[in-house]
């Protein structure tokens, strides 16, 4: 599948998603050193999308386990599984049981996650 029809796919997807009841999905904000982590925790069997980030991230699961397809591959991604995902990817995730997954960034400015948001993702529509 082309990058273009993956990226189309994952739209659709997010499209039909938020017609749908939203999910309680609980977000953490980290701060140490230089360095920002953004923890989302996800229920079991709850599918969401991502959003498209401008920079290269690590991502990594810390408990439970998620299927992840971005244009990049498709991971089976139990806790302990970590990965980079590159500038320009959205990710479709879907939570096989109660799972948590860390995406980490270098930030050395003020604690605003609105700021860190519009620094960090791609406003779409």
């Amino acid at each position: 599948m082309s990058e273009i029809a993956l990226m189309s796919d994952i739209y659709a997807l997010e499209d039909w998603l938020l017609t749908q009841p939203q999910p309680d999905i609980t977000l953490k904000h980290l701060f140490s050193n230089g360095v920002y982590v953004r923890e989302m925790t996800v229920p079991k069997d709850v599918a969401l999308t991502g959003a498209i980030h401008r920079f290269p991230c690590v991502n990594i699961i810390s408990k439970g386990h998620f299927h992840i397809v971005t244009c990049e591959g498709e991971y089976d991604a139990p806790a302990g599984f970590s990965f980079v995902s590159g500038a320009g990817v959205k990710k479709a995730i879907f939570a096989y049981e109660d799972s948590v997954m860390c995406t980490v960034h270098p930030w050395t400015g003020p604690e605003d996650i609105e700021l860190i948001e519009a620094y960090f993702t791609e406003i779409t529509e």
